[in-house]
């Protein structure tokens, strides 16, 4: 029995490990997510409006995080009179205060008798009036300050809360366990299966092993580092990452055409070439995941401990459109990708597009960490509308299908305009149906996609071979080494998941997805457990993000929408992806272990 052979045989093991780990990070994932929803859905402790319902009866109303006032009846607190405005006026908590503001502008609101136009701070025993209605906020933490005590009960109600989840939750270390017996199988088989040279050999276990080597100690010391550290989340991401460098590994390393010729014609110095070459695109991978992995820590420590992102948002604001127009300006690649997205460093190219998507993600979370009132959201518009212009000159059209059903996804969470965002879909409808009559490339996509099923052309050819691979793989695959991917354009890149899913078989493609939809929960948590607009924004957009970009990717490579060129996250061949997915990573990690005690940092 040969090496592939076993390979063969092997196969049974890596579906049953990876199915047994997405399917136990994906019920714990349902379980806290359920936890979550529960604990987030009671008001806020130690603040209330008392309001005068007359005959000297007074009535306290508890706050939410963020409350609704207003005549309609989807509001928090419901108010009937016809002066007062459907969605009238919001109060909300952001950085450890409380504040009012008008949801639209003819909204008249009044603080201590004083309107009040745009955000305004609220103090204990302050008067707040909407229509005929008047209340006073009470701050019960402000009452004991006075009274020279102690008030924790808000504190330890999430104390609590956490101390329970942390009781009743596993810590995952049997799926630790059983990812790394993955990764030490999968990278014994690569090093029998890889040219025999000493040279290639150490720098495979050098440069690999360091990778395991840091992500172990990450999932050891995650909750060391912060409180309450995610580690479903980490080894969701970690376990994608293992999986990419199996690929990625095998791809590089195994199986190249031109080096056995090199070997079979006895030409020494070409081999030695070729074999630096192939080490080199494999360590470039790799090299950026030990980046994105050294900077973890450092992530974390900023998005948890201050308010920096906060602070940077008009940064971010700013920097988007200036990283997409310096990459149109000095972007290359476009005569072997069709797009110009690569920045060259030297031997090295930089991708800045992939870390445009996290500096809009900051400031779309600033533009909606509350409901703005309509001219912050005409402001919006119009630099989103300048983003998006921008991303399809490039052209950069999977960045375009990422972002903007994020945009949107945070938009109506965010802010409950329905209406609105059925205008803007169909505004985008429009916009797409001009982009397919202006821009070249995309109108290519679109035709391609739409001919998939009838005839093979240079616009699909690459769905065509990649349904091929995935029909070859079957539920269990190949085996890892035993496909043949050297036929399919962009293998390691934008048709990795039909790779993948021919040598591990479909089981492992839909544990993949699962992976990721583990990622997109531990988002939503972090959401729903946010006790401020940003962190919640935040998280939903970069998780939707990734999740997004997943859909679009395996989407396009299976045929159920055009291809976009989008890379399969923590899995495709891209450092810049694999570098700004790790730095999303670190930002979720760090949002996780805000919850109150965040809230209440200044």
């Amino acid at each position: 029995m040969n090496i592939f052979e076993a390979s063969y045989l092997i196969r049974y093991i890596f579906a049953a490990i990876i199915a047994v780990v997405a399917l136990r990070l994906l019920v714990a994932a349902i379980r806290e997510l359920r936890w979550g929803i529960k604990h987030s859905l009671r008001p806020a402790q130690g603040y209330f409006l008392l309001s005068n319902q007359g005959g000297g009866q007074t009535v306290s109303l508890p706050l939410y995080h963020t409350t609704n006032i207003g005549r309609s009846g989807s509001n928090d607190i419901r108010i009937h009179s016809d002066v007062v405005r459907r969605r009238h006026a919001v109060v909300y908590r952001f950085d450890g205060e409380w504040y009012v503001r008008p949801q639209i502008h003819a909204a008249v609101v009044k603080v201590n008798d004083m309107p009040v136009t745009d955000s305004s701070m609220l103090k204990n025993e302050d008067k707040l009036s909407i229509g005929p209605s008047n209340f006073v906020f009470v701050d019960e933490r402000f009452i004991a300050k006075e009274r020279g005590e102690a008030y924790e009960e808000a504190i330890f109600d999430d104390d609590a809360f956490y101390r329970a989840i942390e009781r009743n939750s596993r810590p995952p270390y049997f799926e630790w366990l059983l990812m790394n017996l993955f990764a030490l199988l999968a990278s014994f088989l690569i090093l029998i299966m890889m040219p025999g040279t000493l040279g290639f050999r150490r720098d495979y276990l050098l440069y690999t092993g360091a990778a395991i080597g840091l992500i172990d100690l990450y999932f050891l010391v995650l909750p060391k580092l912060v409180r309450y550290g995610d580690r479903l989340l980490f080894l969701a991401a970690a376990q994608l990452s293992v999986i990419g460098l199996a690929i990625q590994g095998r791809l590089a390393l195994v199986g190249s055409s031109a080096y056995k010729a090199a070997v079979e014609n006895g030409d020494t110095e070409r081999v030695a070439q070729i074999a630096a070459s192939l080490i080199s695109s494999y360590k470039t991978q790799l090299i950026a995941l030990l980046i994105g992995l050294a900077l973890l820590w450092l992530v974390i420590l900023i998005s948890s401990r201050t308010r920096f992102l906060e602070s940077v948002t008009v940064l971010c604001g700013i920097v988007t459109p200036l990283l997409l127009i310096f990459t149109m300006i000095f972007g290359r690649g476009a005569e072997t990708h069709g797009a110009g997205l690569w920045i060259s460093l030297g031997s090295f190219s930089l991708q800045l597009t992939e870390f445009a998507k996290i500096t809009y993600l900051v400031a779309l979370a600033s533009f909606f960490k509350n409901r703005p009132p309509l001219r912050t959201q005409i402001f919006f518009a119009a630099w989103a509308g300048v983003v998006f212009l921008l991303l399809m000159l490039l052209p950069d059209l999977g960045s375009v299908m990422i972002l903007l059903p994020v945009t949107l996804l945070v938009f109506v969470i965010m802010t409950s305009e329905y209406l609105k965002t059925l205008f803007i879909f169909a505004g985008a409808g429009v916009i797409g149906t001009l982009a397919y009559t202006i821009f070249p490339h995309v109108r290519n996509r679109i035709q391609g996609w739409t001919s998939l099923w009838t005839e093979v052309n240079d616009q699909n050819r690459q769905v065509v071979y990649g349904l091929q691979a995935i029909g070859r793989g079957n539920v269990l695959g190949r085996g890892l080494g035993n496909g043949s991917p050297g036929g399919i354009p962009l293998a390691k890149s934008d048709m990795i998941f039909g790779i993948l899913a021919e040598e591990f078989g479909i089981v492992i493609g839909i544990a993949v997805v699962i992976f990721l939809v583990v990622i997109l929960l531990r988002s939503l948590r972090i959401t729903v457990l946010a006790r401020d607009g940003f962190t919640s924004s935040l998280a939903l957009g970069l998780g939707a993000a990734i999740f997004i970009e997943s859909f679009v990717v395996i989407g396009g490579t299976t045929g159920l929408i055009p291809l976009t060129g989008a890379t399969l996250p923590f899995i495709a061949q891209g450092g810049s992806s694999l570098l700004a997915k790790w730095l999303i990573i670190g930002i979720l990690l760090g949002l996780a272990s805000r919850h109150e005690e965040g809230a209440n940092r200044k």
